[in-house]
């Protein structure tokens, strides 16, 4: 909550952004500003999925015009440690995969990449999963995370889904579960 003006529902529209990025592969209708299509617009997350794991991802991506498709032009995952610096999983530039992990580069390495698809949807579509490598299950940790546990609700329709009997009843059977 706060003043008319402050970016409240901007902030809320780019979290359903890019949470429909990472899922679906797909942009929103009005996703960049008008004249400025053709500069990159970044999306950066910095957040926990458990006790003291930190995580950043983020990319940029160019909407390709007449389209709901995207380039990606860039796109990393880091892990954000509290004493000593993050440590890069991956990370795409310029058409370059980079990561420090063996197991990892040999399959980006037979990644035939689209532009049009971000690294972290290409790992997650399939569930694929790469043998002795602990980074795949970082990945899936962060696709779930990202695709799964963020709701952001930009119309009041949204919430009174959220709210009806059905959902409490819903959300409080998984509560129960977890705790």
């Amino acid at each position: 909550f706060g003043s008319n003006a402050y970016g409240k529902s901007n902030l809320i529209k780019s979290i359903q952004a890019m949470q429909l990025i990472i899922s679906r592969n797909v942009t929103p209708e009005n996703f960049s500003f008008v004249g400025q299509e053709d500069i990159p617009t970044t999306f950066r997350m910095l957040f926990s999925i458990e006790n003291n794991e930190f995580y950043e991802y983020s990319f940029s991506i160019v909407r390709i015009p007449n389209s709901v498709c995207f380039n990606v032009v860039d796109e990393e995952l880091y892990i954000q440690h509290v004493t000593r610096p993050a440590e890069l999983l991956y990370s795409k530039s310029k058409n370059v995969l980079n990561t420090k992990n063996s197991t990892l580069k040999i399959f980006l390495e037979g990644y035939k990449r689209l532009d049009s698809q971000l690294f972290l949807n290409y790992i997650n579509a399939a569930e694929r999963r790469i043998d002795d490598c602990e980074e795949s299950e970082i990945f899936f940790k962060v696709f779930k995370y990202l695709y799964e546990n963020i709701i952001a609700f930009s119309d009041e329709r949204q919430l009174m889904y959220m709210l009806s009997k059905e959902s409490i009843l819903s959300v409080n059977e998984y509560l129960n579960k977890i705790l």
